[in-house]
């Protein structure tokens, strides 16, 4: 993830549906994955199916290095 996202995420700025939908800019606030869930950054980093895969990765990394797998190690 790039400086610039990662700033993003971690100001609640990022470009994701909840956000963009009550700054006009999403047609709904709904993940773009069809979750029909929030699409917040919690959805996306710990609960969304569509990526199970690379939060498991993610996990497995934390795990290796004694890290909690939360949104400040991240």
């Amino acid at each position: 993830m790039s400086t610039s996202y990662y700033h993003q995420y971690a100001l609640n700025r990022a470009p994701l549906n909840d956000r963009l939908f009550k700054i006009k800019k999403a047609a709904n606030p709904y993940c773009r994955n069809g979750c029909n869930k929030l699409e917040t950054i919690d959805h996306v980093l710990f609960h969304c199916k569509f990526y199970r895969p690379i939060r498991n990765e993610i996990k497995q990394l934390c795990s290796k290095t004694k890290l909690q797998f939360n949104l400040a190690n991240l």
